[in-house]
């Protein structure tokens, strides 16, 4: 992955400032689950949050419980990445 296709700082801070403005709920959800999953892609896991490499059993369950769940309630794009996580 190369600079250019990592996740900006810049244009995170600016999406979440328009956010702030006030927008309606589903472009809040459809921004973080974009905003994480471009920092993810490019390694910036502090970018995303949590996902720093740990493998220990409680994140491994947690992983797995999200998987299931989002199997349960039909979000499919959210389990390659998932899946990734937990192999």
């Amino acid at each position: 992955m190369t600079t250019e296709d990592r996740p900006s700082r810049a244009a995170l801070a600016e999406g979440e400032e328009v956010l702030g403005k006030g927008a309606v709920s589903h472009n809040h959800l459809w921004f973080y689950c974009y905003a994480m999953q471009a920092a993810l892609a490019a390694g910036e896991y502090g970018v995303a949050g949590r996902g720093r490499g740990r493998r220990d059993p409680a994140t491994l369950r947690e992983l797995r419980r999200l998987a299931d769940e989002a199997r349960r309630v039909g979000v499919r794009m959210a389990l390659p990445a998932l899946e990734r996580a937990i192999a």
